[in-house]
């Protein structure tokens, strides 16, 4: 038979008073550590966010610059071969004009008797035309 003596009683409700001591030192402790733990993860987790985020804004300007750019460069090729269509245009009515005024000019020079009477005709019509008005 094993008889307890009271200094073995007096270790044996030590042990369990650490035990318990040290039982509720760890369930106080476990969640402050996994609290701690979720923390940093999460802190980690967030500054990534952070980062990806930073990253994802950064390519979408560079992108869109990019695009601007490109744009800018089309629509300057256009505004040039519209400009220098409208220039040629141009260029070609001045040509059409001149040479519509050179050949009434051949005309006037090779008959000057009858360009001059068809001329005085034609002011004659016209000045009894706003003389009514």
């Amino acid at each position: 038979m094993d008889t307890k003596t009271p200094e073995r009683i007096t270790d044996t409700i030590r042990n369990t008073i650490h035990e318990g001591v040290d039982r509720a030192r760890d369930a106080t402790e476990s969640p402050r550590e996994r609290l701690t733990e979720d923390y940093a993860a999460l802190r980690s987790h967030f500054f990534k966010l952070r980062d990806d985020l930073t990253r994802l804004i950064s390519t979408s300007f560079t992108a869109g610059k990019d695009g601007a750019e490109a744009v800018g460069e089309v629509a300057g090729e256009k505004a040039s071969y519209a400009y220098d269509n409208a220039k040629n245009y141009a260029q070609d009515v001045r040509d059409s004009g001149q040479n519509a005024v050179d050949q009434v000019t051949d005309k006037i020079r090779a008959n000057p008797a009858t360009s001059a009477l068809v001329a005085f005709g034609l002011g004659y019509i016209a000045s009894r035309l706003f003389r009514n008005r």
